[in-house]
């Protein structure tokens, strides 16, 4: 899985600029969104970014993480190696693909 980074701008939200996430969570430094197979409070390791836990939706084979600028949000890119460390579903630590 990759990660991707964005801003609560009109560029990077489009027509969700200024609406909270759809675990109802208002934007804000951290707020992570992935496809519906990883459900909310899904926890994912995001390499040089730490732990992130699952707050909104977007597309499928992505985690997106909501940064404070647009600026850092287009510096920040892409990063490879995202990895699931804990489902709210078993509680317990998940082995996944790197």
């Amino acid at each position: 899985m990759i990660a991707t980074f964005f801003c609560a701008c009109a560029l990077c939200c489009a027509h969700n600029h200024g609406a909270p996430t759809a675990s109802g969570a208002w934007p804000r430094e951290g707020v992570t969104a992935a496809h519906a197979t990883l459900p909310f409070g899904t926890v994912v390791h995001v390499p040089g970014h730490g732990r992130r836990v699952i707050q909104d939706r977007c597309k499928p084979g992505v985690v997106d993480v909501f940064v404070s600028s647009h600026v850092r949000a287009r510096r920040l890119g892409v990063v490879n190696g995202v990895r699931v460390v804990r489902s709210p579903k078993s509680k317990a630590t998940v082995q996944s693909e790197r």
